[in-house]
């Protein structure tokens, strides 16, 4: 009983981690791009608060905070335009770069830069961020032909969400990213919508099926990152970014 009470005295008594403000409705000197030191402004924008995309650019880029983190938890708000697709990135491995060819996307490799002279908008020129995806989308109208690990709050491309979010145009969510030691959670608007463990089974299976690139930087899988804001040409807002550093 002694012991659990001087515990308990310990916990209480030590000081919280500190938030760091990535986004205060003005200031974006936290980000920068993954093949550069700034700010992209021709693919992102400041308006009323929000830190928010321009659709369809000429080179649509991600942002990646400065600062690497590795046992970390993440809060932010965030909307999307109708058919608005995008996602909060951690656990970075690689970026491409890649345009449209025919219709189809077409991607270099890992770390190549490709030429940017000459870009039109029917190019489709982006650079993409390899890494975990906490997958952000406007789901009334999800196409038919995207399945549940394609859904708010699913880690892309490996595990769904517990339950559709039923996110919609416009409408303004609260979520969270907890990333500490091997365990990974994502929350929306107060309710877990997944947990996991990173290098569990299921996990390695996941990551296998979700394609070569995926399971080849497992191997040696860099834990230390930046956080990234995902580009996918459609309108996404965020604002009330903030990240503290967790201890393992």
């Amino acid at each position: 009983m002694r012991l659990c009470l001087l515990l308990a005295f310990c916990s209480a008594t030590l000081p919280a981690q500190e938030w760091n403000i990535l986004f205060d409705g003005h200031n974006v000197a936290a980000w920068r791009t993954a093949t550069g030191d700034e700010f992209p402004s021709s693919s992102w924008e400041v308006k009323d608060g929000w830190l928010q995309t321009i659709p369809s650019p000429l080179f649509a880029q991600d942002l990646w905070t400065r600062e690497k983190y590795r046992n970390f938890e993440l809060e932010f708000e965030w909307r999307v335009d109708a058919k608005g697709n995008s996602g909060v990135k951690y656990l970075i491995q690689a970026w491409l770069h890649g345009k449209q060819v025919n219709g189809r996307p077409v991607v270099g490799k890992p770390f190549e830069k490709m030429s940017l002279t000459e870009l039109t908008p029917a190019d489709g020129a982006f650079e993409y961020t390899v890494g975990s995806e906490y997958q952000l989308i406007e789901e009334e109208s999800l196409p038919a032909s995207m399945g549940p690990v394609q859904r708010t709050g699913a880690l892309y491309g490996i595990f769904p969400p517990l339950r559709p979010a039923g996110t919609r145009t416009g409408e303004i969510h609260l979520s969270r990213l907890l990333v500490k030691g091997n365990h990974v959670e994502h929350w929306l608007d107060g309710q877990l919508l997944l947990a996991y463990e990173i290098g569990s089974g299921q996990w390695v299976e996941g990551m296998k099926a979700s394609g070569r690139t995926a399971a080849k930087l497992m191997q040696t899988m860099e834990r230390q990152t930046p956080i990234a804001l995902q580009h996918h040409s459609s309108r996404v807002a965020f604002r009330k970014l903030r990240v503290r550093p967790l201890q393992n």
